[in-house]
This record gives structure tokens, C-alpha cells and sequence, in this order.
């Protein structure tokens, strides 16, 4: 008779809450027991798990219940994350493969004993000493692609070797996934019978703060011959306008044209986002005497759509559900945030309009170095 597999799906399934990765490993949210010692799984049925997260999925708000007081890790497990060890004094034993924690998955008081001697803590993170080096911004341990040490998040300039490993936990460079998953096939059929109204799946984006990189949904906002404007359901990602304050707001010296936001669009979202099959429907559109593929809405379209009333129509799409993952580690995926126009504001000292989760247009305008929610908006080719 053959040795019962103590890590099947079946049992797993009676003990935790779980979500299966983008890249086939297991993230553990939630213990549903109530023992007193909890061992972690290093793998459920096939799958090996890669990760602790607290995420809107745990009933009890944290991974663990009251009752939990001694954690003990299988080798396998890389990441652990905020919130997971915050709650009641626990003994956690970690094992060699955890990379990079957290740096508030522990309270001061509840840390393992040898933590600051195994772990070094960079930015929002400890990283694991043994192994680690530092190159060019980036912190590598292993042979795996960890973190970044300074390096501006707008911009994609790392030279990565073939034989790097990319760490599925980087959180702040999303664009570094697409070495680690693969896109279901794009039909251009897709687009042949669009409407108004309706939604469509196209492209892909870490959906959340688990790293599950899902498909992003689009509201067809607009049909013309040969075209449709589609708008993102949801807010991606929470990002300043522009990381610089204007200098001279009378006179701003940042504009659509050389934002920041603009070049994150059309540099890192658009090549990680979209496969080659995927950018060749997407249009090239001008704004401000610069021609993009992906763009903030601005009052241009929406006098398109709604010539008698631009303002309500932006107004009719302001109900936007943060879906954040990257930039804002701090916000939560239920919390509803402003989400950035294209146009500045009318009261002309360089701030920048935005649309409030309940819908009302902010026609002043917010300063283009706050934490604003992002929807992309394109034009695709229907025919």
C-alpha cells in the first residue's frame, strides 16, 4: 500500500488558504487550524510554496490565529511579507532559503534571535547576508535578481544576463516578470466584434500584492472606423505624475511631453504588459505634439465621446477599485484612490487633474508628485 502524501492537495486544503502563482508555486495566506505548532509546507500536492502573504482573503486579518505559537519553515519558502509575524509572540524558525522578508512581517519584540545577524535591511526590505551581492543597484543572492538598492523605478535600464534569475517577489520592477510567465495566445478576432460598454481582456499585469500577474480588463469606451478606445477597469498602479515638484508653477517646466508617468506608459508598462502580437493593434495616438501608444484620458477624448459633456462623462468613470501591486506597496487592494487625467488643472500653477473614487473631476488639479492611481488607456485597431 502505497505511504499516504501528507502534503496532498485534499489535506493542504483543510489546513490553509492558498493561491497558485504565475509561476506555478504556491502562496500560503491563511492557517485554518488552531494548533499550537504549525509546520509550513515545502510543497502542496506538485507545487512547492514560495511565499507567506496576508492578503483580503484571511478571515482573521494575518496569517495566523491566536492560538499558533510556534512556526517552523521546510526549506523552500523565499518570501515572507508584511504583516505575516506582527501579531502574538511566536517562535519561527527560518530556513536558508528565505531571501527577502519583509521589514514589517516581524514586530521588533517577536524577531527571530539571530535575525540581524542572517538578514541586512535595504529600503522596505531584509535581505539575506549569506550570498548576497550588490551590483549596480541591484541585490542579488544566489544567482536570483532580489530587490534594487536606489535604482529609479521608472526606468528600465538594467543590463540582465540570460542566466540571472529573476526573483518573483521584486515587487517594484514589474516588468521583470515577463522572464517568468507565459501569455495565452492574442487572436485578433478579439477585437472584431467590440461594443460600447462592454469589457475585454487584453494584455497582462501583476494584479496584486500576491505577484499573480493576471489578465488587465478594458472598458471599450469609444468605436470609430477601424478603431476602439479602450480604458482600464481598474487603477494598476499608484504613481506620481512626475517625481520633480514644478519648479515654476506659473510657468511649469513638466508637461505631458516629458512626465514621467508618460515615459513609465510608454517604456516599461507597454513592454511588459503587451506581446509583440498584442502591440501591433495598439495605435499610435498624438498628445500635446508627441505621439504615444498608451496614454492618461484626458478631456480630448472625452469630448470625443461626449461632446456636450466631457466633465460628466469622466464623471461616469471615476468608480475605480485600487488594483495596485507596484510603486504603492502601501495602499490596499480594497482602497479607492484618485486616478490621474492627462490635462492640467485650471488654476494654472502646474498641478495636474484627476478623477475622485466617487466620480467628481478635480478640475484644479492635484501636485504632480502625489501617489495618484493610474488607468491606462489605448487605441486599437478593429479590422
Amino acid at each position: 500500500m502505497a505511504e499516504k502524501d501528507i502534503y496532498s492537495v485534499a489535506d493542504m486544503k483543510k489546513q490553509w488558504k492558498y493561491k497558485k502563482l504565475f509561476d506555478g508555486t504556491i502562496v500560503l495566506i491563511e492557517y485554518k487550524k488552531e494548533n499550537e505548532t504549525v509546520e509550513i509546507p515545502p510543497r502542496i500536492g506538485r507545487d512547492s510554496v514560495s511565499r507567506i502573504v496576508v492578503n483580503e482573503d484571511s478571515d482573521y486579518g494575518e496569517v495566523f490565529n491566536d492560538e499558533v505559537k510556534s512556526v517552523h519553515f521546510s526549506e523552500g519558502v523565499s518570501y515572507i511579507d508584511d504583516g505575516v509575524f506582527s501579531g502574538a509572540n511566536r517562535e519561527v524558525s527560518l530556513p536558508k532559503s528565505v531571501l527577502v522578508i519583509h521589514k514589517f512581517a516581524f514586530n521588533d519584540f517577536n524577531k527571530p534571535n539571530d535575525f540581524d545577524e542572517k538578514y541586512e535591511c535595504i529600503g522596505d526590505y531584509y535581505y539575506r547576508k549569506e550570498g548576497m551581492i550588490k551590483k549596480n543597484g541591484m541585490i542579488i543572492i544566489d544567482g536570483i535578481l532580489c530587490g534594487s538598492d536606489g535604482i529609479d523605478p521608472y526606468k528600465c535600464e538594467w543590463n540582465i544576463p540570460d542566466d540571472l534569475e529573476v526573483s518573483s517577489y521584486t515587487e517594484s520592477f514589474p516588468y521583470l516578470y515577463y522572464k517568468r510567465f507565459e501569455r495565452h495566445p492574442f487572436s485578433k478576432e478579439n477585437l472584431m466584434h467590440l461594443e460600447v460598454g462592454k469589457e475585454i481582456s487584453f494584455g497582462y499585469f501583476p494584479a496584486d500584492h500576491t505577484g499573480i500577474v493576471s489578465p488587465i480588463v478594458w472598458e471599450v469606451k469609444c468605436i470609430e472606423e477601424g478603431k476602439a478606445l479602450l480604458l482600464s477597469k481598474d487603477i494598476l498602479v499608484t504613481m506620481p505624475y512626475d517625481i520633480v515638484a514644478q519648479e515654476n508653477r506659473s510657468n511649469p517646466n513638466i508637461n505631458w511631453n516629458n512626465s514621467k508617468i508618460r515615459e513609465w506608459l510608454n517604456g516599461v508598462y507597454y513592454e511588459f504588459a503587451f506581446s509583440d502580437d498584442e502591440k501591433s493593434v495598439i495605435m499610435d495616438t498624438e498628445h500635446e505634439k508627441c505621439v504615444d501608444r498608451v496614454f492618461l484620458l484626458g478631456e480630448e477624448e472625452a469630448k470625443k465621446i461626449n461632446p456636450n459633456d466631457a466633465i460628466v462623462f469622466l464623471a461616469k468613470m471615476g468608480e475605480k477599485k485600487s488594483n495596485s501591486y507596484s510603486f504603492a506597496r502601501e495602499a490596499d487592494t480594497n482602497y479607492d484612490h484618485l486616478w490621474w487625467l492627462r490635462n492640467y488643472g485650471n488654476n494654472n500653477n502646474g498641478d495636474v487633474m484627476s478623477v475622485y473614487p466617487t466620480g467628481e473631476v478635480d478640475r484644479k488639479g492635484c501636485s504632480i508628485t502625489m501617489r495618484n492611481g493610474v488607468c491606462p488607456a489605448i487605441w486599437v485597431a478593429t479590422v
